[in-house]
């Protein structure tokens, strides 16, 4: 089963559908009878609404998810009915698996039904109609690409008595999203005049995006969140909570990070802490959600107004 841990929860929504044909003069007086089809149609709902909550049991590698919603419909066509399962919640991994067992599992019981009393009956290929709502279908295109700098504060990694590998670590993380480029990377001491004296010549070069990582802590040489603080005009501090109660549903020392983020100009300034895991899982939290940041910046007019993408 594939480890999932690490993503950002978001609002996803399946839906998957599977065609039941079947003729015989037993099969249309069936469906001609109220009573009769609204009996089959209600055992079909129930097997399929079971079968997405079982979907995780009966298929061993995927996720076991709990979904906020299920809706089963059952439709007569020209040539039968179609079974249409709709699963939606707040979940690492989409419910594409989940509406895609509950329309076979309840057109298998359809089938059970029915098979003695048609002269021909045969299931179409089950299909997924959508899948919307997971992180890919929040990443934007931005044109030009957003310039962005990552700069380390540690003392011991500047003296060179250790290496950097929370700083690259995000710096490749960025280069991932395809829409940033990071022309700066640099590793500083802990001392809050030098970055913010460095802070300000990036803001004033025209950096778009500037992270810090680094000295977000509880030592007493932990002052990136002072330094930053005195250059920030207008501060957006929900995406500093985004990281914080991302983290702390994995580590409990995430409550300790002091960061900050907001805007000096028009650069988008991030404090993230220094550790490699607590830096990535605090880039998982805000990307590439914060990308939309630099859209609104650049145009005042653009508004995501479309619903996420879907797929067939």
């Amino acid at each position: 089963m594939k480890d999932v841990t690490d993503r950002a929860e978001t609002l996803r929504s399946s839906t998957a559908e599977v065609r039941l044909t079947a003729d015989g003069p037993e099969i249309e007086r069936l469906l001609e009878d109220e009573h009769s089809w609204g009996e089959l149609r209600g055992s079909i709902r129930a097997v399929s609404t079971v079968a997405v909550k079982r979907t995780a049991d009966l298929l061993p590698g995927c996720q076991p998810l709990s979904p906020g919603g299920i809706e089963v419909l059952v439709e007569r066509d020209d040539e039968g009915f179609r079974i249409r399962v709709t699963v939606r919640g707040i979940a690492v991994a989409d419910f594409d698996m989940e509406a895609l067992t509950g329309a076979s599992v309840g057109s298998l019981h359809a089938l059970e039904r029915l098979r003695y009393r048609a002269n021909r009956i045969e299931l179409g290929g089950a299909r997924l109609l959508s899948s919307r709502g997971g992180l890919a279908d929040w990443r934007e295109e931005v044109s030009p690409p957003v310039r962005a700098g990552v700069v380390v504060l540690s003392d011991s990694v500047h003296a060179g008595n250790k290496v950097d590998k929370a700083g690259v670590a995000v710096r490749d993380r960025l280069l991932e999203l395809g829409s940033v480029d990071v022309p700066v990377y640099e590793i500083l001491p802990d001392e809050p005049d030098r970055l913010r004296a460095r802070a300000q010549e990036l803001i004033d070069d025209g950096l778009d995006l500037l992270v810090t990582v680094g000295g977000t802590g509880l030592w007493s040489r932990d002052r990136t969140v002072e330094a930053i603080q005195a250059l920030i005009d207008r501060p957006v501090p929900g995406i500093s909570e985004a990281a914080r109660a991302h983290g702390q549903r994995r580590i409990p020392y995430a409550m300790l990070s002091r960061g900050v983020s907001g805007l000096a100009g028009s650069t988008m300034i991030l404090t993230f802490p220094g550790s490699t895991k607590g830096a990535l899982e605090s880039c998982d939290a805000v990307f590439p959600g914060l990308l939309h940041a630099f859209r609104i910046m650049r145009d005042p007019s653009h508004d995501r107004t479309s619903s996420p993408s879907s797929h067939s």
